[in-house]
């Protein structure tokens, strides 16, 4: 994924800040002024802060687009037990793959680079965030930071451009 600068006003006109709610559209301008003021502030030794932000918004934007192309219903998006990780993870085994496995589903109607797209940023930008494992990088430069907050915009942008639901 080639790196290009953040501009604020390309997040707020973009189909995917549209898309979300007004509170996690308070998260996304919350995680871009944190951006915005830590390049003034001098360097942290860590910022994965300002992805956790945004791996928030990936999640709510993946149970609200799971939701609006009836992949899932209002009573799995409402469940505290619905696993998007599951869901989207390709190597999901065949004999555990059942109707809440929808990575086949996702490729079907948009395409595998898509699918990967979605697996790969709620990975790398999500999970390898949130959860921390031995002997894996855990501390995120600003200039990283910065680049996982584009993989998760710009993966919300391809996905928005495959709507399932407008098919």
């Amino acid at each position: 994924m080639a790196y290009k600068p953040m501009n604020w006003q390309d997040f707020i006109s973009s189909n995917w800040f549209k898309y979300l709610e007004p509170d996690h559209q308070a998260i996304v301008r919350t995680a871009i002024k944190l951006l915005e003021k830590q390049k003034d502030l001098g360097e942290l030794e860590d910022y994965s802060f300002i992805i956790f932000l945004m791996a928030k918004v990936y999640e709510a934007f993946i149970k609200k687009y799971l939701l609006d192309s009836g992949l899932i219903d209002f009573s799995l998006y409402k469940s505290k037990r619905f696993r998007i990780g599951r869901a989207l993870n390709p190597d999901v085994r065949k004999n555990q793959r059942d109707h809440w496995w929808l990575y086949d589903d996702i490729v079907e109607s948009c395409g595998k680079d898509v699918g990967d797209a979605l697996w790969n940023t709620w990975l790398e930008c999500r999970n390898r965030i949130v959860h921390s494992f031995p002997e894996e990088h855990t501390l995120f430069s600003l200039a990283e930071a910065e680049k996982k907050v584009l993989q998760i915009t710009e993966t919300m942008e391809m996905a928005q451009s495959c709507a399932i639901y407008n098919q």
